[in-house]
C-alpha cells in the first residue's frame, strides 16, 4: 500500500511535468519532443501504479488464505508506519539467543523427546535385571450349611524372585534399538538448537542492517526531493532541460521506493526476530 501511494505521487509529478512541457511548447520555448517525453513518463508512472495495485490485490488474497479465510473476503490492512516502533530487543545478540533457547516451543519439544528416549534406554536395561516381587492375598470362605463355623480366613504372603536367563537375545537388540533412537533424538535436538541460534543470529543482524538502511534512505529521499524541486523550478523558468528534470524525478521515485522498502524490511526483520526468540507463540502473543 505504501508503494502504491508513492507510485501515485510519482504519477502526479509526471502529470505536472507534462503540463509544464506543454506550456513551454505553447510559449515557443520547447519542442514537441519535450511533450512526447512527458507523455511517455506519465504513461510509465501510470503503468507502475497499476501493476502495484494489481499485486496488492493478489497479496491481500494470499493473506486471507493464510488466515484461513476465503481469498475474496473483504478486510482492510493497516498502513505502513512512518516511524519504526520502539521495541527493545536488548543490546547483545548472545542475550537474545539465550532467551530464545529457553522460550522456543519447538526446541523444548525436541529436548523432551530426547529425555523420553533416554528414559526408554533405562527402561529397556531394567527389563534384563532380576526382579523381586512381593505378593500377598486374603481369602475368606463361607460355609453353608455350617458344620463348625460360618466362615474361615486364609492369608498368604510370598516373595517372588524373577531372574531372566535367556530370551533369544531379544532384550539385547531392544537396548541397542533404544540407544539408536536416543542418539537420533539427541541429534535432532542439537539440530533444532543450532537452527534456533542461526535464526536469531540472522534476524538480529537483519534488524540492525534494516535500521541503518532506514536512516540512509531518509537522507537519500531528502536529497532527491531537493534535487527534483530545483530541476522542476529550473525547467518551469525556462533555464533547465526536460531530461534533467526527468532524471531527477526518476531518482526521487527510486528514493521513495527504497525508503518504503527499508521501513518494511525493518518490520519484517523485527517480526522474524520476535518469532525466533519465541515471542510470537503462546497465549501472551494473542491480540487482546
Amino acid at each position: 500500500k505504501a508503494q502504491l501511494g508513492a507510485a501515485r505521487i510519482t504519477q502526479d509529478d509526471a502529470a505536472k511535468n507534462l503540463d509544464a512541457a506543454e506550456k513551454r511548447r505553447d510559449a515557443g520555448l520547447a519542442t514537441i519532443a519535450d511533450v512526447l517525453q512527458g507523455k511517455t513518463q506519465r504513461s510509465q508512472a501510470k503503468l507502475i501504479a497499476q501493476t502495484i495495485e494489481g499485486s496488492l490485490g493478489r497479496v491481500r488474497g494470499a493473506l486471507a488464505t493464510a488466515m484461513g479465510l476465503p481469498a475474496n473476503v473483504s478486510f482492510e490492512v493497516g498502513d505502513l508506519p512512518t516511524e519504526i516502533p520502539a521495541i527493545d530487543f536488548g543490546n547483545a545478540v548472545d542475550d537474545v539467543i539465550e532467551k530464545a533457547l529457553g522460550r522456543r516451543p519447538d526446541l523444548a519439544a525436541a529436548r523432551e523427546a530426547w529425555l523420553a528416549s533416554q528414559a526408554d534406554v533405562t527402561a529397556k536395561r531394567g527389563e534384563w535385571l532380576p526382579k523381586l516381587d512381593l505378593a500377598g492375598g486374603l481369602n475368606r470362605s463361607y460355609y453353608s450349611p455350617q458344620p463348625y463355623t460360618d466362615k474361615s480366613d486364609t492369608w498368604s504372603v510370598g516373595l517372588v524372585l524373577r531372574i531372566p536367563v535367556f530370551n533369544g537375545l531379544r532384550n539385547k537388540y531392544e537396548i541397542a534399538e533404544a540407544k539408536e533412537n536416543e542418539g537420533r533424538a539427541a541429534a535432532q535436538a542439537r539440530a533444532v538448537e543450532q537452527a534456533v541460534i542461526n535464526q536469531v543470529w540472522a534476524s538480529w543482524y537483519d534488524l540492525k542492517t534494516a535500521a541503518q538502511r532506514i536512516e540512509t534512505s531518509k537522507d537519500l529521499l531528502e536529497s532527491a526531493t531537493a534535487s527534483e524541486e530545483v530541476a522542476l523550478g529550473r525547467y518551469q523558468e525556462g533555464v533547465g532541460l526536460l531530461l534533467d528534470l526527468l532524471n531527477a524525478q526518476s531518482a526521487l521515485a527510486a528514493a521513495r521506493a527504497q525508503e518504503i522498502a527499508a521501513r518494511a524490511d525493518w518490520m519484517l526483520a523485527a517480526a522474524r526476530l520476535t518469532y525466533s526468540t519465541g515471542g510470537l507463540t503462546g497465549p501472551e502473543a494473542l491480540p487482546r
